[in-house]
């Protein structure tokens, strides 16, 4: 966003982010000119499986597809503005099926790129690309990482990762599944190890939608497998409250973007059925010093 959650406690398969990796193979498919994007490596990280619990999902839950596609599209363009602006590092945070170190061209020039995940869906996604590639993209660090255990700083450290740097942290798709504790432990921690300079990128849900309640587990689809974990929402915020939600935890500069507004910009209207919340923001200062 990937039994783990994404917290990284424990080890499964995220119905979440195997759909949306599924709705980006999908779009690819639509070719030049009908699509938003183009990511050549999406089929590649799921099974015919997968790709036929994808359809039926868009059958069934048609709002789905174009926030999942909106989000990365706007992502994509965030992460190019980010690293014109002077990003030396890229942090993908739960990174199994993530696909944008091996397709956007920007992250090709020099870029460090770190993703953080559980050591086993890690180890899963090193194979994977290097199945893909027949080797691993050097600028590329896979970093094991438990949450529940593991000190992040000494994690990225032993990477490679410089403090000192400027960085952008990519937290998308996540906090739904995460209890508020976790989504406050990590926000307060990524200030202590970055330059103030640095920026996140970070998606959540409104609190209103938080149930307790595992949409595609209720609904009881086919496709779901042995494999896959229950994601009930539980993590949300209001969009009134995201500016000092974030102020609080060392942040600023903070833009706050409704799918619905994003699918404006791109296409040109906002009847999108499914919305999500899309934030930037920038590091202002070291989490210690508040």
């Amino acid at each position: 966003m990937p039994a783990r959650s994404h917290g990284m406690k424990q080890v499964g398969d995220s119905l979440s982010a195997r759909m949306g990796v599924g709705f980006l193979a999908e779009e690819t498919l639509k070719g030049e000119g009908k699509r938003l994007l183009n990511d050549p490596y999406a089929s590649q990280m799921i099974d015919s499986d997968a790709l036929s619990f994808v359809r039926l999902v868009k059958k069934m839950m048609p709002g789905m597809e174009p926030m999942f596609i909106l989000r990365t599209r706007y992502i994509d363009d965030l992460i190019k503005e980010g690293v014109k602006a002077g990003a030396e590092q890229v942090i993908f945070w739960g990174s199994k099926y993530e696909t944008r170190p091996l397709r956007l061209d920007i992250l090709k020039g020099g870029v460090r790129i770190f993703e953080v995940d559980h050591p086993q869906d890690s180890l899963w996604k090193r194979e994977r690309v290097k199945r893909i590639l027949n080797s691993l993209p050097e600028a590329v660090a896979y970093v094991p990482f438990d949450f529940a255990q593991d000190d992040l700083k000494e994690s990225l450290k032993g990477a490679g990762y410089r403090e000192s740097a400027d960085s952008l942290f990519i937290l998308e798709g996540i906090s739904f599944s995460m209890k508020a504790d976790e989504v406050d432990r990590l926000l307060r921690l990524l200030p202590e190890l970055s330059a103030p300079s640095s920026g996140i990128v970070f998606t959540y849900v409104h609190a209103s939608l938080v149930t307790g309640i595992d949409y595609f587990m209720e609904a009881k689809l086919p496709f779901l497998g042995s494999k896959a974990v229950p994601e009930p929402m539980t993590f949300g915020l209001d969009p009134q409250e995201i500016v000092s939600y974030l102020e609080l935890r060392g942040y600023g500069e903070v833009h706050n973007r409704s799918t619905s507004e994003i699918q404006k910009k791109y296409i040109g209207d906002d009847t999108i059925m499914v919305n999500e919340y899309i934030v930037r923001a920038r590091i202002r200062r070291k989490g210690k010093d508040q």
